[in-house]
């Protein structure tokens, strides 16, 4: 048989061989829920626990199965995806208000926001404790006052840089991952006011920030001057659909495909390069019968859709997001706080910088190249 053909059958093999992720459900009421993503079902459950209070935030780290929550009552807790009743670390965060914002950096550290104007840097095996090696203090007061509310936000940039968001008065600031002090060097507008409420907020591959407001505009910066469009970026400072609905989710793939869903139950897909584009024409667009709360997509480029009134559905992304459901759509009666999807095993060939990639089939067409010249018998120069 031709070495050609061998290569073949490897990547019809990759790609035919559709492993299911773990998608934990994270849920308002303190419930945190694995289940399957080709079958949400409680049949399909891999893992489950209930907190019995109040979830305000959550974060998942794909590279480790870290799953972090922030709680109301302002303490912290993590486990992983399949051991959920297992508690590695739990405890009060800083001075115990609400903990709105939970996010973690590249390293596996984290960081959370709260409603008091506090942003805390902690290690993600001790809740308590600043990460080793964290330049003091770890706990930093953004604003004082009421509604100062905090949202960190993790930039996929090894360089390591966090997004810290004022929602209220929509200020943005850009610190070091290690050092929630200091602007990166020769960054500018660090604390930028944008005068609007931010409801969200999302780092992209490039290091540009990318968020949205509670009137549906949806903006796109450089991350060393947050005041500038990047070049070649359209649509910045767009209402996405034209409804002005709050954006309260977004997610993207590894090359920056971008998801909106709005508190209308609107369901958009963009081209971060041009923002009034549809990346799969016809096919990019869908509504639910409630307000989008959480989004995250799986290896096997499908949407996790997660609604205020409990809903989770799953979609294709590139076959259509308003098509087929995946698997039955499943009620989890209180609203999702946060949707994570898993590699199950962890180990499955990714290409992934956040909870919110795919599969990039690229490294898996670059895989067989490299196996074709080292195992084609003429070849005599292989690297």
């Amino acid at each position: 048989m031709k070495i050609e053909k061998v290569v073949v059958i490897m990547l019809l093999t990759l790609c035919g061989t559709a492993l299911a992720d773990k998608i934990t459900v994270i849920v308002s009421d303190g419930r945190v829920d694995t289940r399957d993503e080709f079958n949400m079902s409680a049949a399909a459950r891999a893992s489950y626990y209930a907190y019995g209070k109040n979830i305000a935030s959550a974060a998942g780290n794909r590279n480790n199965g870290d799953i972090v929550l922030g709680f109301v009552d302002g303490t912290a807790a993590v486990a992983k995806y399949y051991a959920l009743d297992t508690i590695i670390t739990s405890g009060t965060v800083g001075d115990g208000s609400s903990l709105l914002g939970s996010t973690i950096r590249p390293n596996g550290e984290l960081y959370f926001g709260s409603m008091s104007g506090w942003v805390y840097a902690r290690d993600n095996t001790n809740v308590t404790a600043a990460p080793p090696g964290y330049a003091l203090p770890a706990d930093r007061q953004f604003a004082t006052g009421a509604n100062t509310y905090m949202y960190p936000t993790s930039s996929p940039l090894l360089s390591d840089e966090i997004i810290i968001t004022q929602n209220d008065t929509g200020k943005i600031f850009l610190r070091q991952g290690n050092n929630m002090a200091e602007a990166p060097a020769g960054y500018l507008n660090d604390g930028i006011e944008f005068g609007t409420t931010i409801f969200s907020q999302l780092g992209l591959s490039q290091g540009y920030i990318m968020f949205a407001t509670n009137d549906g505009r949806v903006f796109i910066r450089y991350n060393n001057d947050l005041s500038i469009v990047p070049a070649g970026i359209v649509g910045d400072n767009t209402v996405i659909g034209g409804t002005g609905s709050p954006i309260k989710a977004l997610a993207r793939t590894a090359k920056d495909v971008l998801l909106i869903g709005n508190n209308a139950g609107e369901l958009f897909l963009r081209n971060l390069k041009d923002l009034t584009e549809e990346p799969f024409p016809g096919k990019s667009y869908a509504t639910f019968p409630g307000a989008i709360y959480s989004l995250t997509l799986t290896s096997n480029y499908n949407v996790v859709i997660g609604l205020d009134t409990g809903m989770v559905y799953v979609r294709s992304l590139t076959n259509g997001i308003a098509g087929t459901d995946i698997t039955a759509p499943v009620n989890f009666g209180s609203p999702i706080v946060k949707l994570v999807a898993m590699p199950d095993p962890l180990t499955a060939a990714m290409t992934c910088d956040d909870e919110t990639c795919y599969v990039d089939f690229e490294d898996f067409a670059q895989l067989a190249l490299n196996w074709l010249k080292c195992n084609d018998p003429e070849n005599t120069n292989c690297q």
